[in-house]
């Protein structure tokens, strides 16, 4: 009996002395709180740099008419635009009533056919909002946005966290 009287004036001692638990508890998660919404307001300067660099580079490979900048739709549309081209100059330079000018005008028609039936999915994807209608480029940019709207919100959460802390 002694010993147990002698333990829990110990304990009570000990927890005089330390202070009390919930408030040494509260202190550590408020430090983490304000280390968690440094970190996070440290972040947000290299994503908005980031979102700066692809959106220059989006812009200089539009202007440089560069493949990243085009979507798979629209590449298949600008394909199928070149090769009417050259089919047109094919024919042009062909006798006339010739078998392989024949063939090339059937060629054509098909060739206007596939373009108009990727311009309609091109359309439908972008209106949709489909990967095919997006560029390796404006993908970049989209995500550096989406991580930059993350941090935001990511901010204000922790800012509510060390409110609710310091209370």
């Amino acid at each position: 009996m002694k010993t147990a009287l002698h333990l829990t004036s110990l304990a009570i001692a000990a927890m005089m002395s330390l202070g009390s638990a919930g408030a040494w508890a509260q202190t550590a998660r408020l430090q983490e709180d304000q280390a968690q919404l440094k970190a996070d307001q440290n972040a947000l300067p290299h994503d908005k740099a980031q979102l700066a660099t692809d959106q220059a580079r989006l812009k200089s490979d539009k202007a440089h008419g560069e493949m990243a900048a085009q979507s798979p739709d629209s590449m298949r549309v600008t394909n199928d635009k070149q090769d009417i081209q050259a089919l047109k100059k094919d024919i042009r330079h062909e006798k006339r009533h010739s078998a392989q000018r024949k063939e090339d005008r059937a060629e054509l028609k098909g060739e206007k056919a596939k373009l108009a039936h990727d311009q309609t999915q091109m359309r439908s994807d972008d209106k949709h909002g489909r990967m095919a209608a997006t560029s390796a480029d404006a993908e970049k940019v989209y995500q550096d946005k989406q991580v930059i709207k993350g941090e935001k919100k990511d901010i204000a959460a922790d800012h509510a966290a060390v409110k609710a802390d310091k209370k």
